[in-house]
């Protein structure tokens, strides 16, 4: 799969209703600024993840799921595409990239994001090897499945080889998908010093 990465010049294309009210927001902004000389700037912001994120963003489902089954309290976690691929970031460089925008002489625009994608997959496979846990996935589409292959460390006595910690739920797809997320972030590295 080929991927553009996107740029403060890429039209939007919103395929939730999450996505549909940032675009408002994005729109607003830059109404605002064009007619009464506000210093606005918007940050178009990829995948921004912390500790803080809520238990239902992807990141977070899966290192509390996981940690979870680590310790006994939980048995498998229920995933959607984990092929999709994110640009993801900390938030902490966010910030600062938000508080350098705001430094500028003049209001712009600025995408926001590391510019290196990663698939859902991967980030459960570092997640479980913080845990010492190593995976073997098998299967594919629906029946794909996260198997333990080893345990390395003492911090997950809940887990033994061969136990299954990942499966795909149907229902956890989304109806209109992305695939693939990434940011050309060019511009912020240019120009925000």
């Amino acid at each position: 799969m080929t991927v553009t990465p996107k740029r403060e010049t890429t039209p939007f294309y919103p395929r939730s209703p999450y996505a549909v009210a940032k675009l408002y927001s994005f729109w607003i902004t830059v109404k605002d600024r064009n007619a009464y000389g506000m210093y606005a700037c918007n940050g178009i912001l990829f995948n921004h993840e912390s500790p803080r994120r809520g238990e239902t963003f992807v990141t977070r489902k899966i290192t509390r799921g996981l940690a979870n089954i680590a310790q006994g309290l939980e048995y498998c976690i229920y995933m959607g595409n984990i092929n999709s691929l994110c640009d993801w970031g900390h938030v902490k460089d966010y910030v600062r990239v938000q508080w350098m925008m705001l430094q500028q002489d003049r209001p712009e625009d600025f995408v926001i994001g590391t510019g290196k994608q990663y698939a859902v997959r991967e980030f459960i496979t570092w997640s479980a090897r913080e845990l010492g846990i190593d995976l073997e996935f098998s299967g594919e589409g629906a029946e794909e499945i996260a198997t333990v292959s080893a345990v390395t460390s003492d911090m997950a006595p809940a887990i033994k080889p061969d136990d299954v910690v990942m499966r795909i739920d149907p229902c956890h797809f989304r109806p209109a998908e992305v695939d693939a997320f990434l940011a050309d972030p060019s511009k912020a590295k240019e120009k925000l010093r």
